[in-house]
């Protein structure tokens, strides 16, 4: 449950960080692309998370809970700024696309890693 938990916060933090650049332009068109690239990798890992933590935190009513009911459950914030602390959006965005590439943001193969070390 850790790893999904931490997997949603990461990818949360993508979007929020994702939504802070395209707010302010910041570096767009570098950042969706390389944005839409990762998630069309990760999506199906990210929506297996979504869902195991919607019934996990609403049981019955999983089905009705959205993206930001899961964040609040785990206390996320709901705006990209406070994480950001002393480092401009600017630098944040520009950043983006190779934190992307990174194992840490490979959420795919971190749940296929855990499930194998699961195995008996």
């Amino acid at each position: 449950m850790l790893l999904r938990q931490r997997i949603f916060g990461l990818a949360h933090g993508v979007h929020l960080l994702l939504s802070g650049c395209l707010d302010k332009d910041a570096n767009v068109e570098g950042v969706q692309q390389a944005y839409d690239a990762w998630h069309a990798v990760q999506h199906a890992a990210i929506e297996g998370v979504r869902v195991m933590l919607a019934e996990h935190y609403f049981g019955a009513r999983a089905a009705e809970a959205h993206w930001q009911d899961i964040a609040r459950a785990l206390g996320l914030k709901e705006t990209i700024y406070p994480s950001l602390g002393t480092v401009p959006l600017q630098e944040a965005c520009a950043t983006l696309p190779q934190a992307l590439t990174q194992p840490r943001y490979d959420f795919a193969t971190q749940l296929e890693m855990n499930d194998e070390s699961a195995k008996p």
